[in-house]
């Protein structure tokens, strides 16, 4: 469902790059209604398209936390909103954060993780993201300047990018299904440290286990990325963390998935968690879910819990 705009609203977001609506004495924040909205900013001369979500117990009189969920390659904001929005609308409202859901041109993030998408490669992302960010932080003084990122696949990796972009402006990310590229880490080792919630299977055949080439039967060369124990590393290495985790093996609830998920948490300067799904493929564990292909686990919560670990819930 998209919003028909208005000439005149549209004229509008071109000139101001995103909707501003008047405070009524210039001090108090602007109304903010619950439920599903769209906007449109134009950054750089393009037209990008956001869907977001206030919960219902939403109030003004509190921090207002942001929360981006980015998409897979192929899909939309209103694609990965519409699946997790069930998952995640409770947790939003017990801490009042808004849940945003961007989408990439041509279905595809500019993640910087090594390889090539042509209809992308130049096209400045991270100052989307930041845009919608700076936009929320406009028209509510209430919204905090930083915010966290939950990513899946390739909007793992974009997840990835933001934290060594932008650091100061992330308060944690949730990549799934995705490692960190070879390229960004080797610049990025000494960063910041931003706490980290990761979630991969051992047999993944998109995102394989031991890392190196992403590919797809169309694109070549979508990325160089790091195994998942290089993986671990570097964020051990940028989070000043113990190498030395705290392990968890989850409750093996379903027993027609054929894998299980432990879970490895290095306690430092900033939190990395890492939940290392056995026999796991190129899914997100979910509890409800049904064991209805090889490599999809359904012992674990993992967007809840993910969400929860972002905003120390």
């Amino acid at each position: 469902m998209k919003r028909a705009w208005t000439g005149f609203i549209l004229v509008a977001l071109i000139a101001t790059g995103c909707r501003k609506e008047p405070a009524p004495d210039g001090n108090e924040p602007v109304t903010m209604v619950p439920g599903f909205h769209d906007e449109t900013l134009v950054v750089e001369g393009t037209p990008r398209n956001f869907r977001y979500y206030i919960p219902d117990s939403f109030s003004t009189r509190r921090p207002i936390r942001l929360t981006f969920l980015l998409h897979g390659l192929t899909w939309t904001g209103p694609d990965v909103l519409g699946t997790y929005i069930d998952l995640l609308a409770p947790e939003a409202s017990h801490c009042n954060s808004l849940i945003i859901a961007p989408t990439a041109l041509y279905g595809h993030w500019n993640d910087r993780m090594g390889g090539s998408f042509p209809a992308t490669d130049t096209v400045d992302d991270v100052k989307f993201i930041q845009s919608i960010a700076d936009h929320f932080t406009a028209i509510n003084p209430a919204c905090d300047s930083s915010y966290c990122i939950i990513g899946i696949s390739n909007g793992a990796m974009m997840a990835y990018r933001m934290a060594c972009d932008l650091p100061e402006k992330i308060r944690g990310i949730a990549p799934f299904i995705a490692m960190q590229g070879v390229e960004a880490a080797s610049t990025t080792r000494s960063s910041h440290p931003v706490p980290v919630f990761i979630t991969n299977g051992t047999r993944d055949p998109v995102m394989k286990w031991d890392g190196g080439l992403v590919s797809t039967e169309t694109v070549p060369l979508l990325g160089v990325l790091l195994s998942n124990e290089e993986n671990i590393l570097y964020w051990i290495q940028r989070n000043q963390a113990d190498p030395t985790p705290e392990v968890d093996s989850l409750p093996d609830y379903c027993h027609g998935d054929s894998s299980r998920v432990v879970t490895c948490t290095y306690h430092g300067a900033a939190a990395v968690v890492f939940n290392k799904v056995v026999g796991g493929g190129h899914f997100i564990p979910k509890y409800s879910a049904l064991p209805v292909v090889p490599g999809y686990n359904c012992d674990f919560e993992s967007m809840v819990e993910a969400f929860r670990f972002l905003h120390r819930l």
